[in-house]
């Protein structure tokens, strides 16, 4: 990369970069979007062709430089790792079910943690992709929290300009944002726009619902600043797709309440997440509020008869559209439906510590170490992991035998997780969601393949790799 300016452009923009370091966290953010917008940095390329002073201290170059004289990993990684990435634990909701959020400094991921693993997992090797499929290797960056807005536009323009940096020849990148839409700036909005972030909100709804649980930091509600923050993101074509958590008051309004929200909010797609418990040194919390798997089941079938014919033009389901998809012959997306998922997906914490899914954050079975103590290719192959896959290999051997092993693999492992520690008994060699994947089957037998799988390739965004819920990514390809 360049390390003088070839413009006056570049000037400026290094002059303002040491004019951010004199200034608060709000004066600093409105300082970025100034430059996002001088540079007239559009796409990844523009940002590569800025030079280094313009986005990173002398100390941060000099980190750049000493990642860039190491050899590259000889670790091989899997051709398209997930990782769920917090920017920040910091949040200014605090709603009622989660437990993801911290107060206190040190919340910030520095740096250094930033970049090591920006370069640890772009520039291992990864494994051979199927005989004569095109197959490109995507590492895909879920930008999660806390509240991934809480950090300024630098920090991901950082991010995005490392990516580029350290992306071999032949990959992609995709960036996906999991955000509460309460924070969203101009700023993001460009950012978003101008680098082809996804962006998934977090929402729970009808209104009283999400205004119930999903409340500020002073206990107020928060729907309408959230209703706003996805107009202005669908104003920029972003914020078609939100996340909702699924518990009993949900349930008691009914599927035809919750189709009938979605439909209100013009998204289009929405993922539905079972409420389960938190963990603690123990493993996951016995006492911790949570959905029967059943309940959630059964909402699913019912929520599917009506979704099915009326409204899966409008919007996509994950949960329904995922196994449509693989029962029409597509490969899957979604983590949960891929087999072997504990070598794929991977949390990574502020201060560097890696964990297997943000799942099983704060679980201390499943913290496989630090990137600050060890490469992040490593740290993502150890044994610790192996013991993980493993488990999780035993636990879906036993369930081979069903049906519908070709299209669930098994499930998700945190559910079957949480289902033994809540006690429920075995489900006769299935993993729960088969009467779900009955009813699925039975609609598609009475339309063709090719129709459902059109439907699902060309008729919405598809789901992508991790747990957010997306308009297919436009990747950053070297």
């Amino acid at each position: 990369m360049p390390t003088e300016y070839a413009s006056p452009k570049h000037r400026v923009a290094q002059g303002l970069r040491e004019l951010s370091e004199t200034l608060g966290p709000s004066e600093q953010e409105a300082l970025y979007e100034l430059i996002l917008r001088a540079e007239g940095l559009r796409d990844h390329r523009t940002l590569a062709n800025l030079p280094q002073e313009a986005l990173f201290s002398p100390e941060e170059r000099r980190l750049i430089a000493e990642l860039d004289a190491q050899p590259d990993p000889d670790v091989v990684l899997p051709r398209h790792p997930s990782l769920i990435v917090k920017p920040t634990r910091l949040c200014n909701l605090r709603c009622t079910y989660c437990n993801a959020w911290r107060e206190g400094p040190d919340q910030n991921m520095s740096f250094e943690v930033l970049a090591r693993m920006t370069h640890g997992v772009l520039r291992a090797p990864r494994e051979p992709g199927p005989p004569g499929v095109l197959d490109a290797s995507t590492t895909t960056f879920v930008w999660h929290g806390g509240e991934p807005m809480l950090r300024d536009v630098r920090f991901f323009l950082q991010a995005l300009w490392l990516q580029h940096h350290w992306l071999p020849e032949g990959r992609f990148v995709a960036n996906d944002m999991q955000t509460n839409a309460s924070r969203v700036t101009q700023g993001f909005l460009d950012l978003c726009r101008s680098f082809h972030i996804s962006v998934s909100v977090s929402l729970d709804g009808p209104p009283d619902i999400h205004d119930a649980r999903r409340l500020d930091a002073a206990g107020r509600p928060t729907f309408e600043r959230v209703r706003e923050g996805i107009r202005l993101l669908q104003a920029e074509g972003l914020g078609h797709a939100v996340l909702m958590v699924i518990d009993e008051d949900i349930i008691e309004r009914g599927p035809q309440a919750l189709l009938d929200y979605v439909r209100s909010l013009g998204v289009r797609n929405v993922g539905l997440l079972n409420l389960v418990p938190g963990n603690d040194e123990n493993g996951i919390d016995g006492n911790g509020a949570w959905l029967h798997w059943a309940r959630y089941v059964a909402f699913l079938r019912d929520l599917f008869q009506l979704w099915y014919p009326t409204y899966r033009h409008e919007f996509g389901i994950r949960e329904l559209d995922e196994p449509l998809r693989i029962m029409a012959g597509e490969e899957p997306g979604l983590c949960i439906y891929q087999q072997d998922c504990f070598k794929i997906a991977f949390d990574v914490d502020p201060d560097g510590t890696v964990t297997g899914c943000d799942k099983y954050v704060g679980d201390p079975a499943f913290r496989y170490g630090s990137l600050l103590d060890a490469p992040v290719s490593e740290v993502l192959t150890n044994a610790l992991v192996q013991v993980q896959r493993d488990r999780d290999r035993r636990d879906t051997d036993e369930l081979r035998a069903c049906r519908w092993f070709h299209v669930c693999q098994g499930g998700c492992p945190h559910d079957r997780d949480v289902n033994r520690t809540m006690g429920l008994t075995g489900t006769d060699g299935c993993c729960g969601l088969g009467p779900l994947l009955d009813d699925i089957d039975e609609v598609v037998e009475h339309s063709t393949l090719a129709d459902s799988a059109i439907d699902a390739a060309f008729g919405r965004p598809a789901p992508h790799h991790s747990n957010a819920v997306q308009a297919v990514p436009v990747a950053l390809r070297r």
